[in-house]
C-alpha cells in the first residue's frame, strides 16, 4: 500500500505575512479556501489532505470533517540565543498539541524535546532558507543534530537548494554527527541520527501548484488519538508517520527573496569537508536522480493537473 500527501500547503488561514508592505494593507499570504485545497489535492491524486498554515490550524479545522484529512501546521520556531527563525512542519497533531507547540515555539530546543516526547511527526521545512535572514552555518549544524527529518523537495524554492539538501543531508556519517553534537553540546535523537528522512510538499500559497509536490509512503497509515485515518477526524495522523518515504513532484526555479541556501553557497567548506559524499549525484539545475545512504528518493514528473504548466516551472 502506498499513500501520498502534499505535506506543505497553505490556505487563507496563513494570514500573517512576514513582508511589511503586505501587513500594512492587511493582505494574507494566501487567498485559497481550505475546501479548494482539499478539492485540488484529491483531483491530483493525493490519498490524504492536510493544511500547514503558519502557526495556526484554523484552515485545517475547516476541512477536518472530510475523509482522509489530518491537522498540521508550519511552526515558526526560534533559536532563543539570538532569535533566528526556522520553519518546522508539525504533522498529524491534535488541537491540544497545537496549543502546546505555540507555547514552546520560541525555544527550538524545548520544542524539539516536546515533539519527540509526544511522538509528533515533524520535518524542518526548506532548511537552507533564511527565514528572517539570520540563519548561519552554526545554526544549520545544530539543526542537523536536533532533527532527523527535513523537507528535501519544496515546490516553490530553488531546485538547487533542494538538490543540496538531498546531497549533504543524505550523506552524513556517524562520525560527522558525533563531531557536530560535541561541538554544539547537543544531544541527537534515535539510534542512527545521521540517517535523515526526507519529506516533500508544494509550499503553495496561491492555489496553482497544490499537490504538484508530495510525500509518498509505502506502509499503511497509523492513527493518532485513536482516530480513523479515513474518517476525517481532527488529529488523525496519516501516512507521513512511516519511517521510510519517497518524495515526488517538482521544485521551483526562483530563489525566494534571494536568500535561499546562501549559507551553503557562500560557506560550504566546513560542512562539505566533514561529509563523506558517496551519493551518486551531481548538483545541477536539471534535478538528477539521487541514491543516498538515508533512503532512496524519486523525483517524478508533475502529475496530470487541470491547469497550464508555466514554462518557468518545468
Amino acid at each position: 500500500m502506498t499513500a501520498k500527501a502534499d505535506l506543505h500547503v497553505h490556505s487563507k488561514a496563513s494570514n500573517r505575512p512576514p513582508e511589511w508592505i503586505l501587513r500594512q494593507f492587511g493582505a494574507p499570504e494566501s487567498f485559497t479556501e481550505p475546501r479548494e485545497v482539499y478539492r485540488l489535492c484529491r483531483e491530483r491524486g493525493m490519498d490524504f489532505v492536510t493544511l500547514s498554515d503558519h502557526d495556526t490550524i484554523a484552515g485545517a479545522l475547516e476541512i477536518a470533517h472530510l475523509p482522509g484529512t489530518f491537522l498540521s501546521e508550519e511552526v515558526t520556531v526560534e533559536f532563543p540565543e539570538d532569535g533566528c527563525e526556522i520553519h518546522c512542519l508539525a504533522i498529524g497533531i491534535t488541537e491540544a498539541q497545537h496549543r502546546d507547540i505555540q507555547a514552546l515555539r520560541r525555544n527550538v530546543y524545548e520544542l524539539r524535546d516536546y515533539l519527540v516526547a509526544q511522538d509528533v511527526v515533524h520535518s524542518v521545512a526548506h532548511p537552507l532558507y533564511r527565514v528572517n535572514d539570520m540563519l548561519t552555518l552554526d545554526q544549520l549544524e545544530k539543526l542537523l543534530v536536533l532533527f532527523n527529518r527535513f523537507e528535501a523537495l519544496n515546490g516553490i524554492h530553488d531546485r538547487r537548494a533542494n538538490d543540496l539538501v538531498q546531497l549533504i543531508f543524505g550523506s552524513l556519517t556517524r562520525g560527522v554527527m558525533e563531531e557536530l553534537a560535541e561541538r554544539h553540546r547537543l544531544q541527537p535523537v534515535g539510534p542512527t541520527p545521521w540517517i535523515k528522512t526526507f519529506t516533500g510538499g508544494s509550499d503553495d500559497h496561491g492555489g496553482h501548484y497544490v499537490a504538484t509536490t508530495w510525500t509518498e509512503t509505502t506502509t499503511p497509515p497509523s492513527n493518532a488519538g485513536g482516530a480513523s485515518a479515513g474518517g476525517g477526524t481532527a488529529g488523525t495522523q496519516a501516512a507521513p508517520a512511516a519511517p521510510a518515504s519517497e518524495i515526488g513532484g517538482v521544485a521551483g526555479d526562483t530563489i525566494i527573496g534571494g536568500t535561499t541556501a546562501l549559507i551553503v553557497f557562500h560557506s560550504p567548506v566546513r560542512l562539505m569537508s566533514m561529509v563523506s559524499c558517496h551519493c551518486s549525484a551531481e548538483i545541477s539545475h536539471s534535478r538528477p536522480q539521487f541514491t543516498t545512504p538515508a533512503l532512496p528518493t524519486t523525483i517524478s514528473s508533475r502529475p496530470n493537473c487541470s491547469m497550464a504548466s508555466p514554462t518557468t516551472r518545468c
